[in-house]
Order: C-alpha cells, then structure tokens, then sequence
C-alpha cells in the first residue's frame, strides 16, 4: 500500500499523513499493523529502545494495534453477513 511504500521512501509520519490525507496520530498504529503483519521490517532503532525502557511501551502499541486489527476484521465480517443475511 501508499503507506509502506511511504515508509520505505524514508518519510517521516507526518509527511505520510499529509500524503494520505489522514491525521498524524493514525499513522503509527497503521505502521504497527504492517510490522506485525510481516509488511514492513521493525524500525532501524528497536535496539535503541530496548537500552533506553521503552521497549515494553513499544510492544504494547504493537499488541494495541494488533488486537485493534482483529476487532476491525471480526466487525467487518460481522457487518458483511449481516448485509448477506438481511
């Protein structure tokens, strides 16, 4: 997609927001989803966080985001059986 693509080129979040059109703060959890799901490689200073304790505020977004992913595809799922149904 535009924004792993975007992120490969080097931008920084809120040239990616603008270019997409979206707010800066839906950025990031959009990042973590493409990391977690294999998209796009963890950022270059994950070492960085791990010396510095924020690692674990790191991992928790990624699970945030994570789990936010799984929610949206189950309430898709649910909203398209429903128009099947209805």
């Amino acid at each position: 997609t535009a924004l792993i693509r975007y992120r490969q080129m080097g931008l920084g979040t809120a040239e990616i927001a603008r270019l997409l059109g979206v707010g800066p703060a839906s950025v990031n959890p959009r990042l973590r989803v493409a990391e977690f799901l294999g998209l796009l490689a963890p950022p270059a200073d994950l070492e960085h966080h791990r010396s510095k304790g924020t690692f674990k505020r790191l991992v928790e977004g990624r699970e945030r985001a994570r789990q936010a992913y799984v929610e949206r595809q189950k309430l898709l799922a649910a909203q398209s059986g429903e128009a099947a149904n209805g």
